[in-house]
């Protein structure tokens, strides 16, 4: 009877050992999200493709014409990644950027002409605010002929690294 009571305090003890460890993980996972806003989306839209990428990582990609290689796009990035883009985003002070960026009345210090209208936008959500930035990248131009503005440029690349995005 001693060693039926025994267990009995055994297995209680172990269920609320894995309890403990159980709610543990639980709430560094939660920490993890707490991290990236729930509303949290970064959106690209660039040569017919679109990829949203959300606060918990999941990747949507829609699209009819293009010339990228979607069997390479991860469908999921880790809450890092997510974060990564956010701060970047950050840094170049997103929400203070013009609208778009098509012509010298729109900041662009050179305006090149283009034989096409390609544009490329960009999204954030982010606590209950959205913006979006149109460019044309042929068109809108630094000094030197890349486009304007850089640092834009750089957070629309961290996105496609970020996704694994590649031409054919």
């Amino acid at each position: 009877m001693i060693s039926v009571v025994r267990l009995i305090i055994f297995c209680f003890i172990l269920a609320f050992v894995a309890l403990g460890l159980n709610s543990q993980s639980a709430s560094a996972v939660t920490n993890d999200l707490s991290s990236v806003p729930p509303d949290a989306v970064v959106t690209l839209s660039r040569d017919g493709l679109l990829i949203k990428i959300f606060a918990d990582g999941r990747i949507a990609v829609e699209g009819e014409a293009f010339d990228f290689d979607l069997a390479r796009i991860k469908m999921r990035v880790s809450v890092q990644e997510v974060e990564n883009l956010l701060r970047a985003f950050e840094r170049i002070n997103y929400f203070s950027l013009n609208d778009r960026y098509f012509d010298q009345a729109d900041g662009c210090p050179q305006t090149a002409t283009a034989c096409t209208f390609i544009a490329t936008t960009t999204s954030l959500t982010l606590n209950g605010r959205s913006k979006s930035v149109t460019r044309l990248p042929y068109e809108c131009v630094e000094e030197d002929g890349s486009s304007y503005p850089r640092e834009l440029v750089a957070v629309e690349k961290l996105i496609e690294e970020t996704v694994d995005l590649k031409r054919r």
